[in-house]
């Protein structure tokens, strides 16, 4: 890949002074990362908990006491 001359220069502009900052702050970059996986595990836990409300009463754990329906031959 051949990558032109101004994005080389927009990255070298860009790169040291973003790395300088998380090096300067990178016991709160560590905090961040661990609120925001966490933010991510109780969004997945969310859409799950909604996703098995929607299948119905069997996909909560309620027992189907009804016979099944086997078609007449």
């Amino acid at each position: 890949m051949q990558y032109r001359l101004r994005t080389l220069l927009i990255v070298l502009g860009i790169a040291p002074p973003v790395i300088a900052w998380l090096w300067l702050n990178r016991e709160w970059f560590v905090i961040a990362c661990g609120v925001s996986v966490t933010a991510a595990f109780f969004a997945l836990w969310h859409w799950m908990v909604g996703k098995t409300a929607s299948l119905g009463d069997q996909a909560r754990g309620k027992p189907n006491y009804d016979p099944p329906n086997y078609p007449q031959s």
